[in-house]
């Protein structure tokens, strides 16, 4: 028996070795028959950064009968002296006759109030004041005489109760700061702040006045700083006097006002440039009155309204000068003119339909 056991265990360990030996020949033989497979390093080399600036899509001129043929026939009632403009994203229109150039700068008149709406609105937006502050925080003199709890935003929305004109705007031989403090003494209310709405320009005054103490800068400074230098605006001022009309005393080319109005059009982006936040050009176009009259937003006039939403504004002038944005369909456009609100207005209001039904 014991012999028996060794003999087995001889002839397992031969079967053994002889496994080892010819797994260890195999593992030879793919050694020197098969190649080794080595991943091979492949260094990353990033493409080179893109240091091209997007070129914008460029508008292109387009042509509508239907705008000529109405400006044409009814040129007499602009004097035979206007300009047109309409634009969206896409395309524009212009239309010229008579005698005024696109860049000759001329009296806009009421259309200023949009521009200076737009100044106070930069800074809201610095948080350097706020359309709920009281006139008196910043003017001494109208709460020594009654009228210091008035808005910066019933000044823009036509709620104030301040004088439509006064004798002391235009006076070039006196300060904004002693035009206003005239002002604060020297007239009357023509209602309780908040309780009406009545048009005017005078109160404008007042916001620019707040704005030079808030920014101490003059007031024409503070515009082509915020508003003017932004949007390539170089032929628009509020003049060189002491005391600026702030609700009409621009003089400005139709040229930079269509590009204020792109500004606009684009929610407060001009070209590549943030001028205003998206906010405020919203607020701008919302109802400020406290539903007293929905017609005014600030410095705006608002048309076609749709649950608080406006879907055209303007800023119409005693001069005939007549912007607009529509938002409803996606473009702007003006009619640049002397020729006077009273003649002109009806035909502004139907250029605009017509403009509307056909974009």
């Amino acid at each position: 028996m014991t012999t028996l056991k060794k003999h087995n265990h001889f002839w397992l360990f031969i079967l053994l070795l002889s496994v080892a030996i010819e797994s260890s020949a195999q593992n030879n033989n793919c050694v020197t028959l098969c190649p080794v497979i080595t991943a091979k390093k492949i260094k990353y080399t990033p493409p080179p950064p893109d240091t091209t600036t997007p070129v914008p899509q460029e508008k292109v001129q387009k042509s509508f009968r239907e705008f000529d043929d109405y400006l044409n026939e009814n040129s007499s009632n602009y004097d035979n002296n206007l300009l047109a403009y309409v634009s969206n994203d896409t395309m524009y229109y212009k239309y010229e006759r008579g005698q005024y150039s696109a860049d000759e700068a001329l009296p806009i008149a009421s259309a200023t109030k949009w521009l200076t709406a737009a100044v106070i609105m930069s800074l809201v937006d610095a948080n350097k004041l706020s359309l709920t502050d009281n006139v008196g925080q910043y003017i001494p003199s109208f709460n020594d005489h009654g009228k210091g709890n008035i808005t910066i935003k019933q000044i823009f929305s036509h709620t104030s109760g301040i004088q439509v004109d006064t004798r002391f705007d235009q006076r070039d031989e006196i300060s904004l700061q002693a035009a206003i403090d005239s002002i604060a003494i020297y007239t009357d209310l023509l209602f309780s702040p908040g309780t009406q709405a009545r048009y005017g320009s005078s109160a404008y005054k007042i916001a620019a006045r707040i704005a030079e103490i808030v920014e101490g800068k003059p007031w024409e400074q503070i515009f082509q700083e915020r508003i003017a230098t932004k949007c390539e605006m170089i032929n628009t001022s509020y003049g060189t006097t002491p005391n600026p009309h702030a609700g009409a005393g621009v003089r400005g080319s139709m040229n930079d006002y269509i590009k204020f109005l792109s500004m606009i059009h684009g929610f407060g982006k001009y070209k590549n440039v943030r001028v205003l936040s998206e906010a405020a050009v919203k607020t701008m176009e919302l109802d400020q009155s406290n539903g007293i009259d929905t017609f005014y937003g600030l410095g705006v006039w608002r048309y076609d309204i749709l649950n608080n939403i406006a879907r055209e504004v303007s800023s119409p002038s005693a001069m005939g000068v007549h912007p607009w944005v529509n938002r409803e369909k996606g473009y702007f456009g003006i009619i640049f003119t002397q020729a006077g609100f009273d003649k002109t207005i009806n035909y502004n209001l139907t250029f605009r339909g017509i403009v509307k039904s056909k974009l």
